[in-house]
């Protein structure tokens, strides 16, 4: 036994132990985690009840319908969001409880968090988000440094450390047994950087040495045994990879159950599992290793800040570390006839390869700082390591939390839900097509979260305001129902609602004046954003940000149990109504809004040509400052409330070019394409990038070719620049020639998500699947890049026909030249034309 200690670590994996002594079954809750000196540690509370919340009406019939006996805990502590009294059910085995809570569902009854996991509550209860102290006595254990029993728990604001591991496999093609495996730790505790390569075939002769350890196996068992040995050697807390969870685990997980080997790598004696995805009631797969976690890197990066043309190692490692994977490949059954070569001829080059692979998943986390913002997510929100990019999740975790605080549970997800449904989405101010000069952009800072933190959008607001309307409606006549209630009754309720008035959205919604949750949470995170810029700390700051834009997604989301399509569509009617009041008001300033989309206001500033930049700054500041003031005192005299909403001034344009929505019939007015638009900026500084800006159009559209960007983004700048037509002409003459002798052969691949496999496409096939189709069946899936010949859409791999010019002619430039052309003001012959006629473009 350690003497009393205090130490503060991270909750590594949190999970429920069942244990039984005799007739007596037991359940706790465990903690696994590193403290900040570098010790593993486990923690152990079998102080806990596992159960759930009925209604104390509900009581009596949840008792007799359970199938077993709980035990019952009148809680006066608690109340649903609808003011009823609860009561706790547990039991003492986790089956038992499943059983109860599947059969009251079964009947109809209504539960509460009965799908709240205990040991999430647990954290909830004790507000531990991630990095916890600890306070007690411990022992010394097998898989871990410390064992406390018991202790006390406290929340803890330091940053973690933890020691990580990167691993790869590569595996026989044929026999589809892994040959090698790499794993290179980073231990915070250790200067040293561990790194070794596993190789196995029998008959292998020794490896030259090198500057990576290889160890050699004579079989895939002894391999496996080997990498078992080498994991628990390097003892990490996160173990990740690229795809590491849905190849490289999945993979030891069958390949170890084929050569009859426990898969024990974690922190107890029990075993880690695979669990796929869609089998074991989650949507993604996972793999549960007692005190260590998996974390996909790949996962990762798609939730990070940065976006990448796609997300394989090889492009996310070059637009990252400017390093590439060692074995390049145009095709992925060109890479398995590399690897089947180099296993058999060169098992050094693979062992290389391999081991390059783990190492630029560290390089990738490394510079891009993700897996930090993955513990920074943990951290604030305390959603444990396992679901911290889960938004319904994280969301649930917080939320539920805060009702803890308040007295409230949750209801479990399918009871009192909400009416579903599509919301209105944001606002579209009709664009007004053509070349602008001298715009002002204005933009709602965080909108929505504004939105609901102003007019305390929040699912208890909303519940406490339906109780509210129906104790109205049960005082509004007398207790037999036979009448109105005496007048002064009356008198005293018209009193109540003329301070408990309550705010109502644009859709009809309407919430109670009492401070919701959701503000609360929202107002908090907006201080602590502001907090770490102003350290310039911007991970964090990321985290609030995407965590605070998250929670209207998650509001409309079915998988939520708070959602609900009155809940998004306030949300959304606000913002639509806040974008129309903007306008409006200045368009009464005399100021011409050409454009608007959900959070956003494209202003005609009314400056003559040629302004300075400066000049449009300060006019733009100016009308800020005017439009948050006058907005605040109409929010203030409508709804009596104080306005959390603010519009920023977020650059100016000296040239703006709205594009026309395409094949329009003859002599119909001209109409703006919304979600499109192309400016070039005005900086404020005189030594600020004048560069062009293109939201929504081809040049930045995946399932455009390289080429059409190219043409579209050297038009605009001459449109911008004021190019007389000439010169636009024979520009377009010049590509066009040089499009034909095969110079921008390279900037034609067309590239397109397969969202399905080939042959669920049965009814028509578009051009990628036609081309996917020529694939090896290897290779049918993913992005599928493409290039149109004159027999059609071929493989850009396989390609062995001409390329169909005058298709990307009239497909991809000319719709692209059109589009901008009717913006010079000019007469020229049309440039695609080969009998060229005089057309006018305006």
């Amino acid at each position: 036994m350690v003497p009393n200690r205090v130490s503060s670590g991270f909750v590594v994996h949190s999970f429920i132990q069942q244990s039984r002594r005799g007739d007596t079954a037991n359940m706790r809750v465990c903690l696994l985690g590193r403290f900040a000196d570098g010790s593993t540690f486990a923690v152990v509370d079998d102080r806990i009840s596992a159960g759930f919340y009925v209604t104390a009406s509900d009581l009596e019939n949840a008792l007799q319908k359970a199938g077993s006996t709980p035990f019952v805990t009148s809680d006066e502590n608690y109340r649903t969001i609808y003011g009823e009294e609860v009561a706790f059910l547990s039991w003492d085995s986790s089956r038992t409880l499943l059983a109860a809570r599947n059969r009251l569902e079964h009947h109809g009854m209504r539960t509460f968090e009965a799908d709240v996991s205990t040991a999430e509550r647990y954290l909830m209860d004790h507000h531990l988000h991630g990095m916890i102290t600890v306070t007690g006595e411990s022992n010394p254990g097998h898989h871990v440094d410390h064992i406390f029993k018991n202790p006390e728990l406290s929340p803890c604001e330091e940053e973690p450390a933890l020691v990580v591991s990167s691993m790869d496999i590569e595996t026989d093609p044929d026999s589809q047994e892994i040959t090698t495996i790499a794993i290179c730790t980073e231990n915070p505790f250790d200067l040293v950087r561990r790194e070794e390569i596993l190789f196995q075939r029998k008959g292998a002769p020794a490896l030259a040495p090198s500057p990576v350890p290889v160890r050699v196996f004579s079989s895939e068992r002894d391999l496996l045994s080997g990498w078992i040995e080498t994991v628990n050697e390097h003892d990490p807390d996160i173990i990740t990879g690229w795809n590491v969870v849905d190849f490289d685990l999945r993979m030891i997980s069958r390949r170890l159950q084929a050569n009859a080997l426990p898969f024990a790598i974690g922190r107890s004696t029990e075993h880690a599992r695979f669990l796929d995805g869609g089998k074991q009631g989650s949507p993604r797969s996972h793999v549960y290793i007692p005190g260590r976690q998996a974390v996909d890197a790949m996962t990762v990066a798609r939730r990070g800040p940065q976006r990448f043309e796609n997300y394989s190692l090889e492009t996310v490692a070059a637009a990252v570390t400017g390093e590439g994977k060692s074995i390049g490949s145009s095709s992925v059954s060109e890479k398995l006839e590399t690897i089947r070569n180099l296993y058999r001829h060169d098992p050094q080059a693979l062992c290389r390869y391999c081991h390059n692979d783990a190492v630029l998943v560290q390089r990738i986390l490394d510079h891009t700082g993700l897996l930090r913002l993955t513990l920074k997510r943990v951290t604030l929100i305390g959603i444990p390591l396992s679901r911290a990019w889960t938004s319904i999740a994280a969301f649930e975790f917080t939320y539920i939390e805060a009702m803890h605080r308040r007295g409230l549970v949750a209801p479990t997800l399918g009871v009192d839900t909400l009416p579903s449904g599509a919301a209105p989405g944001g606002a579209i101010l009709e664009p007004a097509p053509g070349l602008h000069r001298n715009v002002l952009v204005f933009d709602f800072k965080s909108l929505y979260p504004s939105i609901i933190r102003t007019f305390n959008i929040d699912p208890v607001a909303r519940a406490r305001e339906t109780t509210r309307r129906r104790a109205g409606a049960d005082v509004a006549h007398k207790t037999d129902g036979t009448g109105p209630m005496h007048d002064e009754a009356a008198t005293q309720r018209e009193g109540r609602e003329a301070t408990d008035e309550p705010i109502c959205a644009p859709g009809g919604a309407c919430f109670s004046r009492e401070p919701g949750i959701l503000p609360e949470i929202l107002s908090e995170f907006f201080v602590r954003r502001a907090e770490a810029q102003a350290a310039g700390d911007s991970v964090a700051s990321y985290v609030y940000k995407i965590i605070m834009n998250s929670f209207y997604g998650v509001l409309g989301s079915p998988g939520c149990r708070f959602a609900g399509a009155e809940l998004a569509g306030a949300i959304t009617g606000f913002g639509q109504a806040l974008l129309h009041w903007c306008r409006d008001l200045l368009t009464s300033k005399g100021y011409r809004v050409i454009y608007g989309d959900t959070d956003s206001l494209f202003v005609l500033s009314a400056l003559p040509a040629h302004t300075a930049p400066a000049a449009l700054h300060s006019l733009g500041a100016t009308l800020c400052e005017e439009v948050n003031s006058a907005l605040a005192d109409h929010i203030r005299q409508q709804y009596r409330l104080t306005s959390r909403l603010e519009l920023e001034f977020e650059k100016a344009y000296d040239g703006f070019f709205l594009p026309a929505v395409r094949g329009r019939v003859t002599g119909e007015a001209v109409r703006g394409r919304a979600k499109g638009y192309a400016g070039r900026l005005a900086p404020a500084d005189p030594a600020g990038n004048a560069e062009v800006e293109v939201v929504g159009m081809e040049a930045v559209r995946r399932d455009w070719t390289d080429l059409a960007g190219m043409f579209q983004r050297t038009l605009l700048q001459m449109l911008f620049d004021s190019v007389p037509a000439d010169t636009v002409t024979e520009y377009v003459h010049r590509l066009l020639r040089e499009l034909r002798s095969g110079a921008f052969d390279e900037e034609l691949v067309y590239r397109k998500q397969l969202t399905k496999p080939v042959s669920d496409y049965a009814r028509g096939r578009p051009p990628h699947v036609q081309a996917a189709l020529k694939l090896p069946a290897a290779e049918r899936s993913g992005i599928i890049e493409y290039v149109m010949t004159t027999r059609g859409p071929q493989p850009r791999s396989v390609m062995d026909d001409n390329i169909d010019y005058q298709h990307y002619i009239e497909k991809q430039l000319r719709p692209v030249y059109e589009s901008i052309a009717e913006a010079f003001v000019t007469e020229v012959p049309d440039p695609f034309d080969e009998n060229p006629q005089m057309t006018l473009f305006s």
